[in-house]
């Protein structure tokens, strides 16, 4: 690699070799390129095979890779009166994989610029050596990242006045008087667990204690988590035994110490954790937990409770630098890997903010709880790996950075306080709840509901209405219409098994709980039926005549852990005939996002339906025939000739000028049931649409 002074941009292109074996930069990092190394470890991640497999390409299979490289400036724009700071922000490797000779696949590897100090390589760090760091800086205008611990004084003083700021504009907590079941007592010399009848209230306001939010770990790093059992309750009512508390623990202790306050709650000690009816009751108060904390700690920078996040670690690699215009100006600047991503996503990266940089680099990011922890809290400690946040919903501040941002990189419950549209508060909880907590993982599957039932409780004290299965009752017609295009079962055959004998129920075929990653089409709205994001979006009429639904819960928890459900549809179906030749694939031509959508034609080639599977194969995969079930109706185009906007209710006649779209549905083995297999949309350009479906006889179905 060839660091360039003047035009700070790297010229390699080339192919570096067949995956996974990448032997040309293999080669190059045997002899002595670090920056080849560290490229070819991060190829060779784990998140970028989630990537790959997310994409469809089968790393068994042979493919080469090429890169390119350049580096990024960066702007950053300060207050009136100061000038724009334009500096080195990052180097980006495009990496580009030629697979089976039918598809350019492209990813970038973005790798933060950093200033760090760096030792002295003749030994020791002299005071010219130091100022020569500076300069080499300055001249590269680098961001400087500070490392070791975190605890400074400077960082204390900075995240006090942050927190009193965001109390002193807000109302108080939600619910003054609420104290969780049990605290750790962190003011004495020995912590300790505390109920709350034992915790002596103050003469005024709440009791102010912080909540923790991290990783566990994997199974084997869960298993040395220092917890509350049944057995250890009475010890660790009397006092923790220090050596064996986690490294997250004793970290989370010692910020809390900091920063003045006498408590923090701590899921793994503040609950009995094999005792299933303690379990079950505080997991139904998280969401008031979180939302009532005075602070909560997230710790990005940590994988699981054995690491801790109060020391920051220097960047991954160290580039030595020296000016061609000024020789005399050199030194080193820092690299760290921040963000991989496929180019040709909707979603832009992020344009080297740290607190983006910093989530996206995190395993506490991807986990299934930590979305609603980020999503209740208010007052909010991001622990980075390069950097410290302070977030609440109204702004988010960066250490170092010269100005705050009102730029949240997350959803939070409090960016609804303020909307009184239902309508609205629907679109986000499909659109941005569900679409995001439903790519995270889970250690155990049947926490997916649990995790999300402190915002399920807020939700539906503002929206009211029956919840089933994670979709509200009162617009059924769009929560069943989501799509599994993002992480689609491998077969048809993979994905009838797993919803006919799944090895852990966690809900009906029909909630999108029972996928992973779906999407309601929010920002593709290229030849879809975008429900949401769709102008008339009031326009959108449910076609079915009535639904019942049943669910039988595992526990107390009415947004818990389920059992069983169905739903029990009365509406037009049609069972479509299957054949080979009446069967279009997606042309290449056609807009990027209906690049799945597969058409099922007429004897004239017109088109009945477009198709999208739940599964990665063709629809002749299923046989000779599917039912489709008809959900619901809207507006073909955005200046439709029809009735005006709101005008169309339910129980009107339905135009036959309008686009029909509904499910996919598979009869179970041995019954009379249906399983969701894909979704479906009609258009009456065609000459089919609503008009077609008006033909259809209603019947009732099941869905299981």
């Amino acid at each position: 690699m060839t660091t360039i002074g003047k035009t700070l941009k790297l010229t390699i292109i080339g192919t570096i070799g067949i995956y996974p074996a990448l032997l040309n930069i293999r080669k190059s990092a045997s002899e002595g390129c670090e920056f080849c190394a560290l490229l070819r470890d991060s190829i060779l991640s784990p998140k970028f095979k989630e990537l790959l497999a997310a994409d469809e390409v089968d790393t068994s299979a042979a493919f080469y890779i090429e890169i390119r490289l350049n580096y990024r400036w960066r702007s950053d724009t300060l207050p009136d009166g100061y000038e724009c700071n334009r500096g080195l922000g990052s180097l980006e490797a495009v990496v580009d994989i030629d697979y089976e000779e039918r598809f350019l696949y492209s990813y970038t590897f973005k790798f933060a610029i950093e200033s760090t100090p760096m030792p002295n390589f003749n030994g020791g760090e002299s005071d010219s050596f130091l100022a020569a760091q500076r300069l080499c800086e300055k001249w590269l205008r680098l961001r400087l990242n500070k490392t070791g611990y975190i605890l400074t004084e400077e960082r204390v003083v900075w995240l006090k006045g942050e927190i009193d700021r965001f109390i002193e504009n807000h109302n108080p907590p939600s619910e003054p008087s609420f104290i969780p079941t049990r605290l750790i007592q962190v003011d004495r010399d020995i912590p300790r667990l505390v109920r709350k009848d034992d915790i002596a209230r103050p003469s005024s306001g709440p009791i102010k204690y912080a909540a923790l939010s991290c990783c566990w770990g994997n199974k084997e790093e869960a298993m040395r988590q220092y917890k509350t059992t049944k057995s250890t309750l009475a010890a660790r009512l009397s006092g923790f035994e220090a050596r064996k508390m986690s490294k997250v623990l004793c970290d989370a202790i010692q910020t809390a110490r900091a920063l003045s306050l006498s408590y923090i709650w701590v899921d793994a000690l503040c609950i009995i954790q094999d005792d299933a009816e303690d379990w079950e009751q505080e997991s139904i108060q998280m969401g008031r937990i979180y939302e009532n904390a005075h602070v909560t700690f997230f710790t990005l920078s940590s994988n699981s409770c054995t690491q801790g996040f109060l020391e920051r670690q220097p960047p991954q690699l160290r580039i030595p630098f020296r000016s061609k215009i000024k020789p005399q100006i050199e030194g080193a600047y820092g690299l760290r890997l921040t963000w991989i991503d496929t180019n040709w996503t909707v979603r832009e990266p992020p344009d080297n903010t740290y607190i983006e940089n910093d989530l996206q680099v995190s395993i506490w990011g991807t986990r299934g709880w930590t979305y609603q922890e980020q999503a209740l809290s208010k007052a909010c400690i991001w622990f980075g790996k390069s950097r410290t946040h302070f977030l609440c919903p109204d702004w988010s501040y960066t250490e170092g950075d010269a100005t705050q941002s009102r730029a949240i990189p997350h959803f939070q419950l409090q960016h609804l306080k303020f909307n009184d549209n239902s309508e609205s508060f629907r679109w986000d909880w499909y659109t941005r709840v569900v679409e995001q907590f439903t790519g995270r993982l889970f250690t155990n599957p049947t926490d997916r509901f649990p995790a999300l039932s402190g915002l399920a409780q807020n939700f539906h004290e503002l929206l009211g209405g029956e919840y089933l299965a994670g979709i509200w009752t009162i617009d059924l017609h769009k929560g069943l219409w989501f799509s599994c295009e993002k992480n689609r079962t491998p077969s048809f055959s993979a994905l009838i098994k797993q919803l006919a004998n799944p090895n852990i129920y966690v809900a009906p075929t029909w909630s999108w709980a029972s996928r992973q990653g779906v999407t309601y089409h929010s920002h593709f709205p290229l030849d879809r039926v975008d429900l949401y994001a769709h102008p008339c979006v009031k326009d959108i009429r449910k076609a079915y005549q009535r639904v019942e639904g049943e669910l039988q819960l595992m526990g107390a928890d009415r947004f818990g852990r389920l059992k069983s459900g169905y739903l029990k549809v009365t509406g037009r179906t049609y069972h479509l005939q299957l054949s080979p030749d009446r069967l279009r694939k997606p042309q290449e031509s056609e807009p990027l996002f209906s690049y799945s959508a597969e058409s099922v034609v007429d004897s004239e080639d017109r088109t009945i339906v477009r198709c999208e599977c739940d599964w990665a194969g063709s629809l002749t995969d299923v046989g000779s025939h599917v039912t489709l079930l008809f959900l619901g109706h809207k507006a073909e185009k955005m200046l439709s000739s029809g009735p005006e906007l709101g005008e169309l209710s339910d129980d009107d006649e339905v135009p036959e000028d309008r686009l029909a779209y509904g499910l996919l549905l598979y009869k179970a083995l041995s019954s009379d049931k249906f399983y969701r297999i894909g979704i479906f949309w009609s258009k009456s350009e065609d000459g089919y649409g609503t008009a077609f479906f008006k033909r259809c006889q209603e019947r009732k179905i099941t869905l299981i």
